[in-house]
């Protein structure tokens, strides 16, 4: 197995190794958390990999990439690996991003909701208004 190269952005390395699987190249992808690495199986596969490599960089958004992926039969492994790339931000996610401050106004204001929908009103206006005094 010889590298190829590594692209940051894990999909662009998958539609590239998907045209080069078109072309008849065995081409391999390992998923890191910041990008991916392309491998190419045979030696004989290198010099066509790396001129398809440079083809690719000039203009990675070019149909013939999309086009591979739809036609390539899709590795059940990787496809799942790229999928939790791009899952849509979920609440459980958010917090794991976050710092503790916000995950304490994030409580404050549960506890707040939780409480308001409960029918605990009167006891926030108490503590909101200066004298104390209920309007």
């Amino acid at each position: 197995m010889h590298h190829l190269t590594y692209i940051q952005h894990p999909r662009y390395a998958q539609a590239l190794v998907d045209y080069l699987k078109s072309l008849g190249v065995s081409a391999s992808l390992q998923i890191q958390d910041n990008g991916a690495n392309v491998f190419v199986e045979n030696e004989t596969d290198l010099d066509l990999a790396q001129t398809e490599l440079q083809r690719f960089l000039q203009e990675p958004n070019h149909d013939r990439y999309r086009q591979a992926s739809w036609l390539v039969e899709e590795d059940n492994l990787q496809a799942e690996k790229l999928s939790k790339l791009y899952r849509g931000v979920t609440f459980a996610r958010i917090l794991e991003l976050t710092g503790i401050v916000t995950k304490s106004i994030v409580v404050v204001c549960l506890v707040v909701y939780l409480l308001t929908a409960q029918g605990y009103e009167r006891a926030f206006k108490i503590l909101c208004q200066p004298s104390g005094v209920i309007s």
